[in-house]
């Protein structure tokens, strides 16, 4: 990668995770603390130039450090490049992390980040208007994680098969 975008390497530290078309195209991983200016910078160098954000997704593992990532596939529509970019934090169970928003480069992540925050108890710092999408607002937990346990009731209906 270094070889590839000289550029991208003076600027950023990040691991290159090779490059793969089924999962999206150059796999990078990226501290969270840089993770904004560098997909503002993907999004704004004409090298780059990643205009279409494809998707927003969060993943959840439990190993020997539980944490919460967020998987952004990015495209450019003029250059053809593709990148998929891995960010992750570490958390403790149940509780709500925080990402930086991206909703000011790409308006189509304010679904992106509505649905993904609500699922996996994701709080989008900066984002116009973060609340439920698909779940009513008194839902408990996270249902994308690996540990949610559905409640049995929810307003006074079963929930639990």
């Amino acid at each position: 990668m270094k070889e590839i975008f000289p550029d991208l390497s003076n600027r950023f530290e990040y691991e290159y995770l090779g490059y793969n078309t089924l999962a999206g195209g150059h796999q990078i991983k990226i501290k969270p603390e840089l993770a904004k200016a560098f997909l503002d910078f993907l999004f704004r160098n004409q090298e780059f130039w990643c205009d279409y954000l494809v998707s927003i997704s969060g993943e959840h593992t439990i190993g020997l450090a539980e944490q919460i990532t967020v998987h952004y596939h990015l495209a450019s529509i003029t250059t053809g490049y593709q990148v998929h970019l891995h960010i992750s934090k570490e958390i403790n169970t149940s509780e709500r992390v925080e990402f930086d928003s991206v909703s000011d480069l790409w308006k189509t992540a304010i679904w992106h980040e509505r649905e993904t925050g609500e699922l996996y108890g994701i709080d989008f710092k900066g984002h116009p208007r973060q609340k439920n999408l698909l779940l009513p607002a008194s839902w408990e937990g996270f249902p994308l994680r690996k540990n949610y346990v559905q409640q049995e009731i929810f307003h006074g209906v079963k929930v639990k098969y």
